[in-house]
């Protein structure tokens, strides 16, 4: 790819060698036609950049105490 700019974008962020090693295997998986493998990087790659964004909430840590119909 010229330039700096990424197709997948980089969510605000930087963009880690884990992540860029991603969206280089989802490029190549869907130039090869594997898209059961582009799902499931696309997926891992979601994951980590929505875990990176800070605004993931654990609903576990959230919850009240005397909540749940008791």
């Amino acid at each position: 790819m010229a330039g700096s700019s990424s197709p997948f974008g980089t969510g605000g962020g930087g963009v880690d060698g884990v992540e860029a090693a991603l969206a280089g295997a989802l490029s190549a998986a869907a130039a090869a036609g594997r898209f059961d493998v582009v799902a499931q990087l696309a997926r891992e790659l979601e994951a980590r950049r929505l875990g990176r964004s800070g605004n993931v909430i654990a609903f576990d840590a959230t919850r009240r105490p005397g909540r749940g119909g008791s």
